[in-house]
């Protein structure tokens, strides 16, 4: 996806939307093979509510990915909702004119998530 400025968080969220939205079947399909199948359907139908809660707005990446979190997090059930919201919180930017290039952060952040979903859940972890 790129760098985004920081005043373009608007741009960032709609990307995530129609990545989700062109990879649900694809998501569902790997989730069926340990799960009960759904997880494309969620993520599809908790970024379609932040398209919605989004509207028209201009927002900054933090915002846009702190919109992402509250979304995902408040709206949808299942494991989906708490992981995915709690991910996008733990990777908003800090700081206005940054770019959102920031993936060592992201990996840090993901790799930590992972090893609380195993304390926090009945998950091993990695």
């Amino acid at each position: 996806m790129g760098n985004y400025p920081s005043s373009e968080g608007r741009q960032l969220v709609l990307a995530l939307v129609q990545v989700v939205e062109e990879n649900k079947t694809y998501l569902s399909e790997i989730d069926g093979k340990i799960g009960d199948g759904d997880h494309g359907i969620n993520m599809a139908k908790g970024f379609a509510l932040v398209k919605t809660k989004l509207g028209e707005r201009e927002v900054a990446v933090s915002e846009g990915l702190g919109l992402i979190g509250q979304t995902l997090l408040t709206e949808i059930g299942g494991s989906m909702g708490p992981l995915y919201g709690t991910f996008f919180f733990a990777n908003e930017p800090a700081g206005k004119g940054q770019t959102t290039d920031r993936r060592k952060d992201i990996r840090r952040n993901a790799a930590r998530r992972s090893h609380r979903t195993g304390r926090t859940g009945r998950s091993q972890g990695w």
